[in-house]
């Protein structure tokens, strides 16, 4: 279990990293309360900065790719490179996340991956500038997904770790003291989604309007390098004082009881807590299980439906509907901020609709609308026909932002039920292994869209959304009847 106010030095059980031996009143760094309390407060807003950062990346090759195309003179196939490059580097991750947890902690994993993606933005603002080859850009992109991976596993484990109500608290002492008693788990888990959402709503909607302007694509790239560059030192300011590891992580909030050794009856020899002594066998289990395998297909079908809309539509609406380039990056726009509005607005609606079941009674994982998610991925299914063959702009347009409303909640809902399933020591790697598939998903669809659009046209696009769509649906049977 992590304290978050450990010392550096820490007593560790062989074969499991294990959390602070002492918390004590030693032990607790001697920091004034009023600082503590304020860095305390504000890492879980942190941690939604952080994903906001990670949509407002991960969503602005949407409306930068005819920029990039006409820059490059490549084909569609050479484009949809940086696609599967960034899922390759979420599948590197999930080699070396459990690894960088243990050896370094929280802190400076979150610190060293927002550095990366400031090197990774810088690397291609310059190679614009340059002309660089463009085989460089999609090696770059590999470290992009390889921080993001880094990122969102420590974020997903964190806030999934936090108690009810204890989202902005910490401990002194024996005393648990709290700042934010509003913030409940699954509200936390849609709102660091939604965060997403938002970061991934305003980046194509920027890019459009400064491209529009005279910036030159490339220099966004600079925007970008701000942004994570910030996130850095936020997080090396934030996080300090201890989170060393989120491997044994149940809450944020531990007592003495908990964390502190305890004599053996008649003897000398300490009983360690017996979170962290539980061996790599049954960590293998929960990531082979049937929850798990079925919430990473389900993932990885998902974001290769939500990358591909987001990255491939404004491309489909200018060769497809002759839509104007300048203003196409909009619609890509409107579907990220559908996205959002669907990751705030669902947990009401899903709540409600659960309310109207009689002698229900309310449970967290309530908040993943198990029932509604079947007719939501349907109406889906339903929009990408209707988009693919109606055509004209500006119903395409609408469509695309209702689509990514009702997708919006699917991601969310699906962690919801797994964490739900999964041990929470075992939240860190099994949400590097989700993350590491989905974000495959994210990157092997939009590049095979990109590979069939080079032959047959960017159309193509919606056969590609439907067959994941159609996998999701199964996918999703079979987690909410896994037991």
């Amino acid at each position: 279990m992590d304290s978050d106010i450990s010392p550096p030095s820490r007593h560790e059980v062989p074969g499991k990293i294990g959390s602070s031996l002492d918390c004590t009143d030693a032990n607790i760094p001697d920091i004034p309360q009023k600082k503590r309390s304020l860095r305390y407060s504000l890492r879980f807003p942190l941690c939604c900065l952080l994903l906001f950062s990670n949509g407002f990346h991960d969503a602005s090759p949407g409306a930068l790719i005819p920029y990039i195309q006409a820059h490059y003179n490549i084909s569609y196939l050479l484009v949809s490179l940086v696609f599967l490059s960034l899922g390759g580097g979420f599948v590197i991750a999930v080699t070396v996340a459990e690894r960088l947890d243990g050896w370094v902690g929280r802190r400076w994993v979150l610190v060293g991956a927002s550095l990366c993606l400031g090197v990774g933005a810088l690397v291609v603002g310059i190679l614009g500038e340059v002309d660089g080859p463009w085989a460089v850009v999609v090696v770059t992109f590999l470290l992009f997904g390889l921080a993001q991976s880094l990122v969102l596993a420590q974020v997903n484990a964190y806030c999934g770790g936090l108690e009810n109500n204890t989202a902005m608290g910490y401990v002194h002492g024996n005393s648990i003291l709290r700042f934010d008693a509003s913030i409940m788990d699954t509200d936390r888990l849609w709102l660091i989604s939604g965060s997403y959402g938002i970061g991934a709503t305003i980046s194509p909607l920027l890019a459009t309007f400064l491209i529009s302007k005279g910036l030159l694509w490339w220099r966004y790239y600079f925007i970008i390098l701000a942004v994570f560059i910030s996130n850095s030192i936020f997080s090396f300011f934030i996080f300090r004082d201890g989170s060393p590891s989120l491997h044994t992580i149940n809450s944020e909030t531990p007592t003495i009881v908990e964390t502190k050794p305890k004599m053996k009856q008649n003897t000398n020899e300490l009983a360690l807590p017996t979170a962290t002594i539980k061996g790599n066998s049954s960590n293998l289990h929960t990531i082979l299980s049937p929850a798990t395998l079925a919430t990473s297909l389900f993932i990885f079908s998902y974001q290769g439906a939500e990358v591909s809309n987001g990255g491939w539509v404004p491309t489909f609406l200018i060769e497809a509907r002759s839509g104007d380039p300048k203003k196409m990056g909009y619609v890509a726009t409107g579907f990220w901020c559908g996205l959002t509005l669907g990751r705030f607005t669902f947990p009401h609606i899903f709540s409600y609709l659960h309310r109207l079941r009689p002698g229900s009674q309310k449970k967290a994982h309530d908040a993943s609308g198990h029932t509604a998610t079947y007719v939501i991925i349907s109406l889906c299914l339903l929009l990408e026909i209707f988009t693919w063959q109606i055509p004209s702009v500006i119903v395409n347009a609408m469509l695309v932002g209702i689509f990514g409303w009702l997708l919006g909640p699917m991601y969310p809902s699906a962690m919801l039920v797994l964490l739900g399933k999964v041990d929470p020591e075992h939240h860190v790697s099994v949400l590097s292994v989700v993350s590491a598939i989905g974000s495959a998903g994210g990157g092997l669809a939009p590049f095979t869209t990109g590979v069939l659009a080079t032959k047959f046209g960017a159309w193509v696009l919606y056969p590609v959304s439907l067959g994941l769509l159609v996998v999701m649906e199964v996918a999703w049977w079979v987690l909410v009847r896994e037991k």
